[in-house]
């Protein structure tokens, strides 16, 4: 796995890391060192496999393992390593959307493998946000063990809600009602933005990529010194058949129609906050004028 490094992922990073600060907000001063130290680490790791470092494959698979068996033991036993453990699986369960965003988005892959590891990551981000919330239905106080414990039964509890609603039982427990954080809905949009990006860009007919510009960069004069190597003919030749002006710009396909579809889902999304059955009724009322402009647009002529 090697990452093309757009700015655009970097950007992608920024709703996991408020996760990341949330999570460490809701534990003791005195826990959280640990679980930093387990966040930056496992940033580290992921970050060195993406750049393509040396034995990038190697140093990977080798810290995920302790990672994971670190978090599994951590699980089995909360109190046989003490609170060391659960502070620093705490910490490596936070930094799990980073791993999953460019694992999945950050590669070469086609656009199918970078949705759904956007949607992973997202979904792992809201399994993290619910976690005091379930941990508070317990009645018990915060702390890193029960977060990390939390997280899991979050994730059961969800599933089996799921699935409760789909036979058709009322009043089910679903633990990702709790996730209603507008900044990281909000921020969740950058990550979306990022990963169609990171497919939706210019390319040659052969599938090359081209770079993104927005305005077409003067050609620089090429060096005397290395022209003088050549004959007059063919700097003559040269001179009579360069542009004056570099080729014309890539620019990423639809740019306008993307954004604008942005900002109507921002808009939506505000509105469905603030006023849930108002945006539903909004809802229908845009599609009903969609569909009327529609046909309007593509209506045969007399």
């Amino acid at each position: 796995m090697k990452l093309l490094l757009s700015p655009w992922v970097y950007v992608g990073l920024l709703p996991f890391l408020y996760v990341a600060g949330v999570g460490l907000s809701d534990l003791s001063a005195s826990q959280i060192p640990l679980a930093v130290l387990a966040f930056v680490l496992g940033l580290a790791l992921v970050l060195y496999n993406a750049l393509g470092l040396p034995h990038a494959t190697i140093v990977f698979s080798i810290g995920s393992l302790f990672f994971a068996l670190e978090v599994i033991a951590a699980l089995a036993s909360p109190t046989a390593f003490g609170s060391a453990a659960s502070e620093f699986g705490w910490g490596t369960m936070l930094v799990g959307p980073v791993f999953l965003f460019l694992g999945l988005v950050g590669t070469g892959d086609g656009p199918g493998v970078r949705l759904v590891g956007l949607q992973l990551a997202l979904a792992d981000g809201f399994l993290l946000l619910a976690a005091p919330a379930v941990r508070a239905s317990t009645g018990r106080p915060y702390s890193a063990a029960g977060l990390l414990t939390a997280t899991f039964a979050g994730f059961y509890q969800q599933v089996g809600g799921i699935v409760e609603l789909v036979a058709g039982r009322p009043n089910v427990s679903l633990p990702l009602r709790a996730s209603n954080d507008p900044w990281f809905v909000a921020l969740a949009s950058l990550a979306v933005l990022a990963t169609l990006l990171s497919f939706l860009r210019p390319v040659t007919g052969r599938g090359g990529r081209l770079p993104a510009r927005f305005e077409v960069e003067s050609v620089p004069e090429p060096d005397p010194a290395r022209m003088a190597l050549y004959s007059p003919r063919f700097r003559e030749a040269l001179r009579t058949r360069s542009l004056a002006r570099g080729a014309p710009p890539g620019q990423y396909p639809g740019i306008s129609g993307l954004l604008g579809a942005g900002l109507a889902a921002g808009l939506f999304l505000a509105a469905l906050y603030v006023d849930p059955p108002g945006a539903l009724i909004l809802t229908a009322v845009a599609v009903a004028a969609a569909l009327v402009v529609v046909y309007l647009v593509l209506r045969p002529s007399d």
